[in-house]
């Protein structure tokens, strides 16, 4: 009798697993499907073109994103339906000082916008990858120094002063336990557009 309750409970454990595991992957279908390409393929080139504006480029994950710039901090999650979101009270990239963009690695298919899983690769970067933003005919290129995951209540920007790029994220994908971080550095002056 004992061994029957045992069976049962490890099915139920299983069936649970299963649809959790399902349900998991289901949600979070894009970001899955844009991590299996690029491991597959080597590169998952965004969906977005970057319109007139700032652009995000990071051509080891194919990644091209428009950068939005809300009004203020009040503006940031309807932002990030548009783009990946340049914090409005930090420094723009063409400034000195720190500048703070994020971006969804997955977000609910059910819900509007167009860069729900911009940042679904950002976890494949590795320190001296190469980062480029462009503005106005005029790219900026950056060097990844390190990444860091953290839990949401440990970053604090003021310890990331003398950082002149940071790119955040939630971590792992379908969740929001943790933050990828990625710190990156200018590497050589403005150029003209690659």
């Amino acid at each position: 009798m004992k061994t029957n309750n045992l069976k049962r409970r490890i099915i139920w454990v299983f069936l649970l697993l299963g649809l959790f595991f399902g349900l998991y992957f289901s949600i979070n279908f894009l970001a899955w499907r844009a991590k299996i390409d690029y491991w597959i393929g080597g590169s998952a080139l965004s969906e977005n073109s970057a319109r007139d504006g700032i652009t995000l480029e990071i051509l080891k994950i194919g990644l091209t994103e428009p950068i939005v710039i809300p009004q203020s901090g009040s503006d940031l999650l309807e932002s990030l339906k548009n783009g990946v979101v340049l914090h409005p009270e930090l420094s723009r990239p063409q400034e000195e000082g720190t500048s703070l963009i994020f971006g969804h690695s997955s977000d609910f298919f059910w819900r509007k916008g167009n860069a729900k899983t911009a940042f679904a690769l950002l976890s494949e970067l590795e320190s001296n990858d190469k980062i480029s933003i462009i503005y106005q005919n005029k790219g900026q290129n950056y060097e990844v120094r390190s990444i860091e995951k953290l839990f949401s209540w440990e970053f604090d920007i003021r310890e990331y002063q003398d950082n002149d790029l940071i790119l955040m994220t939630c971590w792992p994908i379908g969740t929001n336990l943790k933050r990828l971080i990625i710190i990156a550095n200018k590497n050589t002056p403005p150029v003209g557009v690659f």
